[in-house]
C-alpha cells in the first residue's frame, strides 16, 4: 500500500517525475509489462496546436494493449515547429470498444526539452489529462481528435490534434 502513496502524487502534481529515477523506473516497468501482453498495436501520426498563441505540432504515437481490459499505454513524441522544443510522454488510455467510433479518456507524464542529453536538469517535466475519439474507417484505419491539458509547474496548455491511425 505504501507504493500506492508514493505513485499518486507524480499523476497529480505537475513535477518534472521523468527526470527523477523513479519515474523512469516505473515507466519502464510498464513498457516491458505491457511488452508480453500485446493485444494491439497502433501506430499514428498527428499534428495540432497547442498554447495560447497557438503553436502547430506534430509527432508520431504509439499504443499498445495492456493485461487490463479496456486499458492501453500510450507512447508519443512530437516537435513544435516554430520551437526547437519537443516532447516525450507516456500515458495510460481507458478506451471502451464500440463498433466504429471509440471514445477514450487519457493521463499520464511526460517531459518538454530542447535537446534530448543527460543534463536531467534542461527538462521540463508536465502531467497531463484529456480525451478523444477514434473514428474508424476500417479495421486497420481511424481518424484521432484529442484534447488535452498540459499541466507545467507554472502554467498550463490545451492541446488540440488529429492525426490517422494503423491499427495492426
Amino acid at each position: 500500500m505504501n507504493w500506492i502513496t508514493s505513485v499518486v502524487p507524480w499523476l497529480i502534481e505537475p513535477i518534472s517525475i521523468m527526470t527523477e529515477k523513479k519515474g523512469i523506473i516505473a515507466f519502464s516497468f510498464l513498457f516491458f509489462f505491457s511488452g508480453g501482453f500485446l493485444s494491439a498495436l497502433n501506430l499514428g501520426l498527428h499534428c495540432g496546436v497547442i498554447g495560447k498563441p497557438a503553436t502547430i505540432t506534430y509527432g508520431l504515437s504509439l499504443e499498445t494493449g495492456l493485461l487490463i481490459p479496456f486499458c492501453k499505454l500510450e507512447f508519443e513524441g512530437a516537435k513544435r515547429i516554430d520551437t526547437e522544443e519537443k516532447h516525450i510522454s507516456a500515458a495510460i488510455l481507458f478506451n471502451p470498444r464500440f463498433r466504429t467510433i471509440r471514445p477514450y479518456i487519457s493521463f499520464g507524464l511526460g517531459t518538454e526539452f530542447k535537446r534530448l542529453d543527460l543534463h536531467f536538469n534542461r527538462y521540463r517535466g508536465f502531467s497531463f489529462f484529456g480525451g478523444g475519439v477514434h473514428f474508424y474507417f476500417s479495421e486497420l484505419l481511424s481518424l484521432r481528435f484529442d484534447l488535452r491539458r498540459l499541466n507545467y509547474g507554472d502554467l498550463s496548455r490545451l492541446r488540440l490534434s488529429a492525426g490517422l491511425f494503423a491499427h495492426l
